[in-house]
């Protein structure tokens, strides 16, 4: 789905676990015209914090992908204002933020009465621009749905 205020597109995800699929199967489809080893870096850097919003956050969550002069902005939104911050790593975790800190250039966070975002920005390849994919009536979909302009 697309923002209607920006146009940008976003996702809604619920708590559980397994929507982690869900969200990257989304961004893929999304994220068309990237260049593999970025497309996987921009995967793989969501994943980190869209299971860290599942594991710490609360609802409601949902992730943002801001594309402009050649940077993706990954945004991942919770509920909850408790800030995102490195753990010791153990047999349950810890190692999420530091794998988001191996696929980006950079990352971080803002916390309002709503919540927070994590974010996370990595420059793009010159391949071309991060495009929707349409359907055979010339919707745009994301991830199977149909792209809605409010």
């Amino acid at each position: 789905m697309l923002d209607a205020e920006d146009r940008e597109p976003v996702l809604g995800f619920s708590g559980d676990p397994t929507e982690l699929g869900r969200v990257r199967r989304w961004a893929r489809t999304v994220l068309t015209g990237l260049d593999p080893p970025v497309l996987a870096d921009a995967v793989g850097a969501l994943d980190e914090l869209a299971s860290n919003a599942i594991r710490h956050g609360a609802a409601p969550r949902r992730v943002r992908l801001r594309r402009s002069a050649g940077r993706l902005r990954i945004e991942v939104s919770d509920g909850s204002p408790e800030p995102a911050a490195y753990r010791v790593p153990d047999n349950d975790g810890g190692r999420g933020l530091r794998m988001v800190d191996a696929y980006v250039d950079a990352w971080g966070q803002t916390t309002g009465d709503g919540g927070k975002t994590v974010w996370a920005e990595l420059a793009l390849s010159q391949l071309g621009p991060v495009t929707l994919k349409t359907d055979v009536t010339g919707r745009e979909v994301a991830g199977g749905e149909t792209v809605t302009h409010g």
